[in-house]
């Protein structure tokens, strides 16, 4: 079994839930967290080593870049070209 980080949302209630799952993939992660919290209309999971891997990332990164990376991210099209 490997450690899961899995973050599903609950629409109706407007919450965002985190929880720590012990499953064989991400998969089985999402299926176990979905079975025992049905009011959630979305999961996704991370592994430790991709959690690991995000917490250096963002640690590494500067706060303009960060920024910066965010704006270019969420732009439109059309705004990308432009800049």
């Amino acid at each position: 079994m490997k450690k899961y980080l899995v973050v599903s949302y609950d629409n109706d209630q407007q919450e965002w839930f985190w929880d720590y799952v012990a499953a064989n993939s991400a998969e089985d992660a999402v299926a176990l967290v979905c079975e025992r919290r049905p009011y959630v209309i979305a999961a996704d999971a991370a592994s430790l080593s991709q959690v690991q891997s995000i917490a250096r990332s963002m640690k590494g990164r500067s706060i303009s870049r960060i920024i910066h990376q965010f704006n270019w991210d969420t732009a439109t099209p059309e705004e990308n070209k432009r800049k």
